[in-house]
C-alpha cells in the first residue's frame, strides 16, 4: 500500500487457489487464517503470494474491513466459474 493511503476494503485478484500449505499442492489451500496467526503461515508464502500476504497485514493493521463473499459487480461478472 501507499504511506497514508485509505481504503474502505482489500479486494485481491488472483490465478491461483489462495496460500496454499504443501505447495504446490492445490488441495492444501489455506482457507481462513485468524488475525494473529497471520506471522505463522508467512513463511509458507511463495512468489507473489509474499506481497498478497503482506498487503492484507497492512490492511489488517489500518482496520480495512474484509467482506467474504461479496463482490462488486464487475468482479462478480469476472469470476471464473
Amino acid at each position: 500500500m501507499i504511506a497514508g493511503a485509505q481504503a474502505d476494503a482489500l479486494i485481491i485478484l488472483s490465478n491461483v487457489p489462495g496460500l496454499l500449505a504443501e505447495y504446490p499442492d492445490e488441495d492444501s489451500v489455506i482457507h481462513h487464517v485468524p488475525r494473529g496467526h497471520l506471522g505463522m503461515v508467512e513463511s509458507l508464502a511463495q512468489g507473489r503470494m509474499k506481497k498478497k500476504l503482506l498487503a492484507a497485514r497492512e490492511a489488517l493493521e489500518r482496520n480495512v474491513r474484509r467482506d467474504p463473499g461479496r463482490f462488486p459487480p464487475a468482479c462478480a461478472r469476472a469470476r471464473p466459474r
